[in-house]
Parts: C-alpha cells; structure tokens; sequence
C-alpha cells in the first residue's frame, strides 16, 4: 500500500465520527459498508483543492493550488431486491451523500471511470486524459465539469439500476444542450476548446443512454463536433485533419497525429497515414463488391492488389514497435472440457490473455488489428472472385484467426478491474469485477465491426456479441446492448461513435 503522508480520514468518517483506515482512493470501512467515500481533504496553503484563497496579502501574487487527481471510484452498490422479495427498494440520494457535495461526488465517479490519464504524455495520450485539468482551471461550476457530472450520473445511474441519477443526469444535460447551443451561435460565449470538449462530453452521454427508442441521438452531437472542427462525420476525416495539423483539439496542437508512437517505419509508414490509405479502398470496395458482375476483372486486381500492399505495411508496423509497447502475457485460459457447449464467460474465451503498456496503447494495437482484419476479409472475398482455387487463400485465413486471437486476449484488459484476479476465476464465469467504463468505449467499436465481418466465424461473432451486450449492462453503455442486439444499425451510428472517442483521445 502506498503511504500518503499524514491524514484526518475521508470525508464520510469524520461526518460519521469514526476512525477512518485512510485506504487510498476509498477508504475500506466505507466499502465494506456499502457507504460512498467521499475522499479525502487535499490541502494546499489551507486550502482545498478547487477552492479559492480567502485570505491572501494583496502585496503577493496568488500561488498556484498544485493538481492533486480528485478520482474516486464509486462505492454505492447495485440497486438490487431486499431478501425475500421481488420488487426493487426506492430509490433516493444515499444518506451518505448530502445534497451540495452530490455533484461532487459524481465528478469524482466520473475521473475514475472515464479519464485515462497518460503514464507518459509524450508516448501516449491517454483517453480524455487532460480533461481533470481543464475542470481544475475552469472551476466545479464550469460547464465543462457540469457536463462531467452528467456524464458520471448517467453511467452509474444505468449499471447501479438507480433512476435517481438517471433524472438528475437528464436535467444537467438538458441545461447543457442550451450552453452548446448558445457557444455554437457565439462563439465568444464559451472558448472553443471548451464547446468541443462539451460536445464530446454530451455525445458520451448519447452514447451511454442510447436506448431501442432513441438510439441515435449521439450522432447530432458528433455532427455538431465536426462543424466546429471542419470535418466531415466520419472518424478517417478527424485524422486527416489531426495529421494535417489543425489546431484542433487540447492535444493535438503538436503534429504529432493522432495513433503516432516512438516506432514509425519511416516518412509514410506512420499508423496514422496508414489508416489514411483505408478510405479510398474503403469507397472502392462498397462500390465493387456490392455488384461485382458490373466491374471487370481489371478493378478487382487493382483493388485486390492496394488491400494486400496496406495489409502488408500495417503488419510491418506492428512488428516494429518497441517490445515496451506490445502486449504482454498475463496468464493462459483453460478450455472448458466438462461441458458440451462451447460457451466461454465474457472476457474468458480460451487461450492467452495479454496486458498493455496502457489502455490508449490497448486500443491502437485492436484498431491496427481490426483494420488489417477488414483488408484480410476483403482480400478473400475477392479472391473467391478471382481465383476460386487459389491455395494462398489459407494463408490470409490463418492470419486473420491470428489477429482475431490477439483480440480476443485482449478483452479482459479492457473490461476486468484486475486481470490478475480475473484469471483465477472459473473460465464459465463472466468478469465478475467490471473495470472502468473507457475500456468498454475504446472497446465496443471494434468489437462490433467484427461481429459484422462476414469471414469471422459464427461462434466469435456470436461471443462478441455477448461481450457488447455485458459492456452495456454491467458498464452502463447503452450503445454497447444495441450493437449486441444486432439491430438495424446504419453506417453512420457507427462512424459518428467513432468519430466522439477518437477525438476523446485528443483531449
């Protein structure tokens, strides 16, 4: 246990009087009686951190508070049945929490589930990762932090099943659309950097409340982001204007594009500019293969032929990073030989289960992955067209089983509280553990465009599946249950999801 220094116990202790053990970031006597902890007092001068000098000597310049992260994961328990009954107790604000530090406490939820903060800003940029900072500087009352708050009450309000959250999410967002629609008309009102990240923000909460009835609001919040940024809604234009070098967004002023790591293999061999090369093939193949018979031979070769060279470049760029940076192997999974059914838990599909350097590196290694898994399919299905009796065709399959392993070994860091712990649970089992929700949103995109991909075969998609519909029920994303649901979901709910995360990479 890491030693914090001299302590007067968490916020909930001292209002209960009672002895606090100081356990960082929540302390064990509140978790172990389902209580929310409140955090600690993080002392600067006097003062608390987010809170204003009262009594400063107006001959000296005001110091700087230092930043001290304020991430609390959240203790409340899941509302369930009392013994003996079918029937949900009420919901109202727990007894823990009074009503002014409530939204307090959401925003503390809030960091923990959702900012990833770089372990090395100049290798990675982390998953809204400078986001705690900003609120730090604009204040609790900013909108900025209200729309954290927000965003914070309607995940826990989903996964917790407490609707009491869930309303006072609604009406935050509500008060929050009249803002961005406000800084949208005057620009002057809000500085930009501040409507982009509300927009982002909101398209989270879209996301996260998408239901059968309104399941694709998040795409007005992502077209709205795009007209701020002067792109187009697709997430391959934000990287062409990240790689172009507009000043986009807080952590894209320094042309450093948007996937870029310490290992490139040369001018144009960057992963960004090689997701680049995708949109052309991507048009070209919606085009051919919807109606081949229309296309002679000529344009599937040369389609045929820039898929394999992009699949080959891509594949040399994984083997170029630094072994800092590749996945790591935390344990093995036993197949289960007792049952008769293949029907692995989530997270516990047999074979290796790997680690990441950190979660924003987790998930460029299963965009590069599901790119190349697009190009293998597209290379098979063509060579079906061309060469029926091709023998090389075997090779292109077993490399895309070989990606889609690596994927799979993949899922348990995104979704597990500890992967250690995950491993020594029974293999039947789902995570029982849930880790933050921003390994579920870096996850689910991927996750349901290979439940798609026609050459993956039926009993991973269908497990895929069953990984989307976990994440949207036990990490409140309600966009992850509707891509488990196979629903009739356009290519735009897609790309405008994409298009809210990637630029939450940029933040």
């Amino acid at each position: 246990m890491v030693y914090f220094g001299p302590s007067r116990g968490c916020l909930t202790c001292k209002k209960r009087r009672k002895k606090c053990d100081e356990t960082r970031p929540s302390c064990l006597r509140c978790l172990n009686t389902n209580r929310v902890c409140r955090g600690y007092e993080a002392h600067a001068n006097g003062n608390l951190i987010f809170r204003q000098h009262e009594h400063q000597s107006s001959a000296q310049p005001p110091r700087p508070l230092p930043f001290n992260s304020m991430a609390r994961k959240c203790s409340l328990p899941v509302r369930v049945p009392a013994p003996g009954s079918s029937s949900l107790p009420p919901d109202i604000l727990p007894k823990e929490v009074p009503r002014d530090v409530m939204g307090e406490c959401a925003l503390r939820a809030f960091f923990y589930d959702f900012c990833i903060v770089p372990i090395n800003p100049t290798l990675s940029r982390g998953f809204l990762g400078g986001l705690e900072r900003m609120v730090h500087r604009s204040g609790l009352q900013s909108q900025v932090a209200k729309a954290c708050m927000a965003v914070g009450y309607a995940s826990h309000g989903v996964k917790l099943f407490r609707p009491f959250f869930v309303q006072e999410a609604e009406e935050l967002y509500h008060e929050l659309l009249s803002a961005l629609a406000q800084a949208i008309r005057d620009p002057g009102a809000i500085d930009k950097e501040q409507t982009v990240v509300m927009a982002i923000l909101l398209g989270l909460y879209e996301m996260i409340m998408a239901r059968d009835t309104a399941p694709g609001n998040h795409a007005a919040h992502a077209g709205g982001l795009a007209a701020l940024l002067r792109i187009e809604n697709d997430p391959l234009s934000l990287l062409e204007a990240v790689c172009s070098g507009q000043s986009l967004l807080p952590n894209a002023l320094r042309g450093q594009g948007m996937f870029s790591t310490v290992c490139s293999l040369g001018r144009g061999k960057d992963l960004d500019t090689l997701l680049l090369r995708l949109q052309s093939i991507c048009r070209g193949s919606e085009t051919i293969l919807s109606q081949p018979s229309l296309h002679g031979t000529e344009q599937l070769r040369i389609l045929l032929a820039e898929a394999s060279a992009l699949n080959t470049d891509i594949a040399q760029w994984q083997q170029a990073q630094s072994d800092k940076f590749k996945p790591t192997t935390a344990g093995h999974i036993k197949p289960d030989y007792t049952s008769r059914q293949f029907r692995p838990g989530v997270g516990s599909w047999p074979g290796r289960v790997d680690v990441y350097f950190d979660m924003s590196f987790a998930a460029i290694w299963n965009i590069s992955r599901t790119a190349r898994c697009f190009l293998l399919d597209l290379i098979i299905r063509i060579s079906e067209i061309l060469e029926p009796e091709a023998s090389d065709r075997a090779r292109y399959t077993r490399d895309l089983i070989n990606l889609l392993c690596d994927i799979v070994a993949s899922i348990p860091y995104f979704l597990t509280e500890d992967v250690q712990a995950f491993l020594r649970q029974d293999a039947t089992h789902d995570i029982s553990n849930p880790g933050r929700a921003a390994g579920g949103l870096l996850l689910m995109h991927e996750l349901y465009a290979l439940s798609q991909l026609p050459t993956v075969f039926p009993e991973m998609q269908e497990y895929f599946k069953r990984c989307l519909g976990w994440i949207g029920e036990r990490m409140g994303i309600g966009q992850a249950s509707l891509f488990a649901k196979d629903a009739d979901i356009g290519k735009e709910y897609v790309t405008s999801g994409c298009v809210i995360i990637w630029a939450a990479l940029l933040v």
